[in-house]
């Protein structure tokens, strides 16, 4: 009888468990790691799937705020076949298979107005005598100082300054500075100004005149376009007043016996015209409105006078003189009529 030994496959059974429960303590840690790794790749492949589902559906955009309601909100070109397409609120939204259309851009603004030049008057010169309160207005309105016009109208003495010419200067500077200056709210009491003297503009003289016609031109301009970009034009082609006015003698001096022929040149002169050489008054024609001739009178108080045309609102001031040499006595008196 052969032996049976009892001992022996237990023994072996009970070495290899033991075995392979060391090896799968050896190996916890690695197969740990790897379930650990595993769930993270496949939480971040859920979150980008989640994330690229987000992006598809952000790209469907509401007909009230994207493109589309761009698109189908744009009327369609004119003609016989275009028509009003309706929209459905409740119909699908599809996005278009073309290229993205583009923003809609807000329409391009008006192209810069050319300003408008306005003639204007021109600088008299007055300079030498005189010293008027019109004079000085003048002068500051065709120098384009507006402001210093309007503070100096405000200003002058009522007594030498009557009611018409303040109210004329204070709407010619108004107008200036709504015009040119950038005053637009000026231009209310400039309008009604010109309104209030259009009644007296008959009887101003030629140089209040030509203050008025360029104050009603400016307010006119102004009613008919507002928005109108207006510039003074420039010294040299300036304008008016149209005042006949005499600006030489030629010569300028002769004998005290008088008799003979001098030249007169000016501007704006009629014809025929009123001549007035010191205290004696002679009627002439004259040519192009520019120039005439006149007999010298004799000489009588004074050895130089003025010479002035009539028309000319300051009379001897700003006007030629003429100068007689003495007579041959040395008296200074005439001799002749």
């Amino acid at each position: 009888m052969i032996p049976v030994r009892r001992n022996g496959p237990r023994h072996g059974s009970s070495l290899l468990t033991a075995q392979r429960m060391a090896a799968l303590k050896r190996l916890t840690p690695y197969l740990v790691t790897f379930l650990a790794v595993t769930v993270l790749l496949l939480a971040g492949f859920i979150r980008a799937q989640d994330a690229e589902s987000n992006r598809t559906a952000a790209s469907v955009v509401p007909p009230s705020v994207g493109s589309s309601a761009v698109l189908r909100d744009r009327p369609s070109p004119p003609g016989p076949s275009a028509a009003p397409r309706a929209v459905d609120p409740g119909a699908p939204t599809t996005t278009a298979t073309g290229p993205e259309p583009t923003a809609v851009r807000p329409p391009a603004t008006a192209a810069k107005r050319a300003p408008r030049i306005i003639a204007w008057i021109r600088d008299l010169g007055l300079t030498g005598g005189g010293g008027s309160y019109q004079e000085a207005f003048v002068a500051e309105l065709s120098w384009g100082q507006c402001a210093e016009l309007l503070r100096d109208v405000e200003s002058a003495s009522r007594e030498e300054v009557d009611h018409t010419t303040r109210d004329l200067y204070r709407a010619a500077a108004q107008a200036c500075l709504a015009a040119f200056h950038g005053k637009r709210a000026l231009w209310p009491a400039a309008d009604a100004a010109v309104e209030q003297l259009s009644g007296r503009s008959a009887a101003l003289d030629c140089i209040d005149r030509s203050v008025y016609e360029l104050t009603r031109a400016l307010v006119r301009i102004h009613r008919s376009d507002p928005d109108a970009v207006l510039r003074r034009g420039r010294a040299d082609e300036a304008d008016g007043p149209d005042c006949p006015r005499l600006r030489s003698v030629e010569p300028g001096s002769g004998p005290a016996a008088g008799g003979y022929e001098v030249r007169l040149v000016g501007e704006h002169l009629p014809d025929p015209a009123v001549v007035h050489f010191g205290e004696v008054t002679r009627t002439v024609r004259t040519s192009g409105g520019r120039f005439a001739v006149v007999t010298v009178p004799p000489m009588g108080k004074y050895k130089g006078v003025s010479v002035w045309i009539e028309g000319w609102p300051y009379e001897v001031m700003h006007s030629p003189t003429f100068s007689y040499d003495p007579p041959a006595d040395g008296t200074g008196q005439s001799h002749g009529p």
